[in-house]
């Protein structure tokens, strides 16, 4: 398993609308033949917000971290106060499901 970590800073006052379309609009979009296993967003305080997919393959989860780049550049540039940091690691180490 392969898991892409994504971290950015949202506008102050944004952090929902930001979880809502993450939920709403790109969630779907890497859930479609990706091997996606599980999926997380999460409000890590004070304007930040991070998400870690997990997929079956490396190549899929490089793919995700693209398709996040671009869609973050397209969709959330507007309630964005940085760029979008992205990487990909092998899982080594897990727990539960």
């Amino acid at each position: 398993m392969y898991a892409a970590v994504r971290q950015a800073k949202t506008n102050p006052g944004a952090m929902s609308e930001v979880l809502r379309r993450l939920e709403t609009e790109f969630l779907p979009m890497i859930n479609t033949g990706m091997g996606l296993v599980q999926y997380y967003a999460i409000d890590a305080g004070n304007d930040n917000v991070v998400t870690v997919s997990v997929f079956e393959s490396q190549e899929a989860a490089e793919k995700s971290n693209s398709m996040a780049q671009s869609w973050v550049k397209e969709v959330l540039a507007p309630l964005m106060a940085g760029p979008l940091d992205t990487k990909v690691g092998n899982v080594t180490v897990h727990m539960g499901g």
